[in-house]
């Protein structure tokens, strides 16, 4: 399913489609053909009003774009007032940061937390076929992206059965689990338009979520 509101309405179903697959083969042939800033800027500009909304399973250039990202040293749970109290199943949350590594295989990433005492936990985040899209001009008139238009809030986010393991693993093993990417750009999303991540770990005795950054890419 995919929907696009742009400034001449909503679109839905085949012609949103294809505009989609436009603006990824615009940016795919910008980057592989060197094609001039005039013309990338022209294939890439977001209308106001933009909006993609979309959920399907992902083709080989949104695989690609999300392997190219690059996680950050260091991670922090989201926490409120109530804290402890909103986190459930890690064992002795802490509110400093814990050191994160992501290990890759062709369809599964692993991500090795570690905390301040040295203690150890694993989240197995199988990667799903799905991809979830959410991008939006968000109508604020100064933010403007470099291809042209209003600069684009962008979520893409992938959900999933996590496995858990050590201090995240507790009390279960499993848990439902949303990856999400941020960032702004123009209407041709690429890895480099995503800055932070948010990973939302929730189940039967299990509720945290974890905040980091995305590494620049160069």
């Amino acid at each position: 399913m995919e929907v696009r509101n742009a400034k001449r309405g909503l679109q839905n179903g085949p012609k949103a489609a294809v505009g989609h697959v436009y603006l990824v083969g615009a940016a795919v042939m910008c980057v592989l053909f060197g094609m001039s800033n005039a013309v990338c800027a022209c294939a890439c500009c977001a209308d106001p009003g933009m909006r993609i909304e979309s959920a399907k399973d992902m083709n080989e250039f949104e695989r690609g774009e999300i392997g190219r990202l690059l996680f950050d040293e260091t991670a922090q749970l989201f926490t409120t007032a109530a804290f402890p109290e909103d986190i459930e199943g890690i064992l002795a949350p802490s509110v400093g940061p814990y050191r994160i590594r992501r290990g890759i295989e062709p369809t599964i990433w692993t991500f090795k937390l570690v905390d301040s005492s040295g203690s150890e936990g694993t989240i197995v985040f199988p990667l799903p076929l799905r991809l979830v899209r959410f991008e939006v001009d968000p109508r604020n008139d100064r933010a403007r992206s470099a291809g042209g238009g209003p600069s684009l809030y962008k979520e893409w986010r992938l959900e999933t059965t996590a496995g858990l393991t050590g201090i995240v693993g507790r009390d279960h093993n499993q848990a439902q689990a949303t990856l999400i990417f941020h960032g702004r750009g123009n209407g041709c999303t690429r890895a480099e338009d995503f800055t932070h991540w948010t990973l939302i770990i929730f189940g039967p005795g299990v509720r945290f979520t974890l905040l980091g950054k995305l590494a620049q890419l160069e």
